[in-house]
C-alpha cells in the first residue's frame, strides 16, 4: 500500500515537472516571438527615395575613381572583420583586431549629394588632426558614421564644430556597432582620459540578435588579453603608436580592400557559429522571459550589445572622473523609415536608470518637424541643418559640466 503511494507520488510530482517544463518551454518560446516581432521593421521604403539613392550612386563610382587619382584610397571597416571572410582570416593570422583604420592614410569616404567626402587619418586611423594628441582631451566621440561626419566635410558637421571650442577625439568609424562601440571605450578611454565621453547611438544599433554575443569584437577585446598599443608613451602618457601585428594587419586589410574595388559582393560571409551555439544563446537570452516582462510588467531591458556598451562607457567613466553622455539621434522617416526608433529611444532612456553616471541626450523630439531639412540630399545621413541642430543642443549639455 505505501508502495503504490510513493509510486502515485513520484508520478504526479514528475509529471508535474514534466507539464511545468513544457509551459515554461512555450514562454521561453513566445518570449523569443515576441522579441522578433519588436525587431521587425513593419514600415515599408518609399519607393521615391530608393530611387533618388539608386540614381545618385550610378554617379559615385566615377568620383571615386578621382579621387584615387589623386592619392585617396577606399576605406574598409572594423564590421568587415565581423562579417567577410577574407578580413576575418586576418584575425587568426594576426590573433588582434582593429578599430581604426591606416594611420596617416587618405581616405575618400561617401557622397549624399555634398560631394565625395575625404580626410587623413590621424596617427591611430581615425579622422582627427594628429595636433589633438599634444594637449589633453576634452570630448572622446565613439558611434559610427553618423558620428564620423556623415558624409560631410568636417567643418559643416557637429564634430568640427565642436572643435573650435574643444579638443575632440574622434574615434566613431562607418558601420560600427555596439560591440565595436564597447571595444572602444574598454581601448581608449582609460589611455586618454578625455573629461567629456559621448557615446551616439542611431536607429542602426538596435540589434537584438545573436550575433552580438558571437562577435569577434566581444572575443577579442573581452574575452583575451591583447596588446592594443606599443609601450612607448608621449609626454602626456598618451601611447605613441599601435602594436606591430596591428599595424601589419592593418596593411593587409587595406590591400584587401584595393584588391575588392567594385567588387564588394564578391567577399564570402564569415563563418557562422553552430546551431548548437545558437540554441545555447537562444535559450540564455530568454529564460528570464525578458520581453513578455517588458510587456507585462513595464520592465526595462537593452540589447546586450547596447548594455555592454552603457557599461563600458560607466565603468571607465567611474575610474577616471569623466563626465559620461550617450545620445539616440533618429534616422529620417523619408529615406529608411523605422517603425522600432520609438522603442529604442525609449529603452535606451530607461537605462540611466541601471547607469547613474550617464546622462541621455535624446535628439528625437529636436528632429520631429524636420524630416528631410535634417537629412541629406542624397541620403539618410545628416544634413548641415541636422548637424547644427546637435551641435546647439550638446553645447548646452557640455556647457554645464565642470572641466
Amino acid at each position: 500500500m505505501i508502495k503504490k503511494i510513493i509510486y502515485k507520488y513520484k508520478i504526479k510530482f514528475f509529471g508535474t515537472i514534466f507539464i511545468l517544463s513544457i509551459v515554461y518551454f512555450c514562454l521561453i518560446s513566445l518570449d523569443w516571438c515576441v522579441k522578433v516581432y519588436v525587431n521587425m521593421n513593419k514600415l515599408k521604403p518609399i519607393k521615391e527615395a530608393e530611387k533618388i539613392e539608386k540614381d545618385y550612386k550610378k554617379k559615385i563610382p566615377a568620383k571615386a575613381q578621382k579621387k584615387r587619382d589623386q592619392g585617396f584610397s577606399p576605406m574598409f571597416s572594423p564590421s568587415y572583420f565581423n562579417k567577410k571572410k577574407e578580413y576575418n582570416s586576418l584575425y587568426k593570422k594576426y590573433s588582434t583586431l582593429p578599430l581604426g583604420v591606416l594611420p596617416n592614410k587618405k581616405y575618400y569616404v561617401c557622397d549624399e549629394g555634398y560631394g565625395l567626402t575625404t580626410f587623413t587619418s590621424d596617427k591611430f586611423g581615425f579622422w582627427n588632426p594628429n595636433k589633438i594628441y599634444n594637449k589633453n582631451v576634452d570630448i572622446m566621440i565613439i558611434g559610427d558614421s553618423l558620428s564620423m561626419n556623415g558624409c560631410l566635410q568636417e567643418e559643416e558637421t557637429f564634430i568640427g564644430m565642436l572643435r573650435k571650442n574643444y579638443n575632440v577625439m574622434n574615434l566613431s568609424i562607418s558601420a560600427n556597432d555596439p560591440i565595436h562601440y564597447a571595444s572602444v571605450a574598454k581601448v581608449f578611454i582609460p589611455e586618454f582620459k578625455p573629461k567629456i565621453v559621448l557615446m551616439v547611438f542611431n536607429r542602426g544599433d538596435f540589434i537584438d540578435h545573436y550575433s552580438q554575443k558571437t562577435h569577434i569584437y566581444k572575443e577579442n577585446f573581452f574575452e583575451k588579453k591583447v596588446a592594443y598599443f606599443e609601450d612607448e608613451k608621449n609626454f602626456l602618457n598618451f601611447p605613441e603608436k599601435y602594436n606591430k601585428n596591428l599595424v601589419n594587419l592593418l596593411f593587409d586589410a587595406q590591400d584587401i580592400t584595393e584588391k575588392y574595388i567594385g567588387r564588394f559582393n564578391d567577399f564570402n560571409p564569415a563563418e557562422q557559429v553552430s546551431k548548437l551555439h545558437r540554441i545555447f544563446i537562444l535559450f540564455s537570452t530568454h529564460y528570464k522571459l525578458t520581453y513578455l516582462q517588458n510587456i507585462f510588467l513595464n520592465k526595462n531591458y537593452l540589447p546586450y550589445g547596447n548594455e555592454l556598451a552603457l557599461d563600458e562607457l560607466s565603468k571607465n567613466c567611474d575610474k577616471i572622473n569623466c563626465s559620461a553622455f550617450y545620445a539616440f539621434v533618429p534616422g529620417s522617416n523619408f529615406w529608411r523609415p523605422d517603425s522600432r526608433q520609438s522603442k529604442y529611444s525609449e529603452l535606451l532612456g530607461g537605462a540611466n536608470k541601471k547607469f547613474n553616471n550617464l546622462k541621455f541626450i535624446n535628439f528625437t523630439d529636436d528632429f520631429k518637424n524636420l524630416d528631410k531639412d535634417a537629412y541629406s540630399p542624397k541620403g539618410n545621413h545628416l544634413s548641415k541643418t541636422g548637424n547644427k541642430k546637435i551641435f546647439k543642443k550638446l553645447t548646452i549639455h557640455f556647457n554645464e559640466t565642470e572641466f
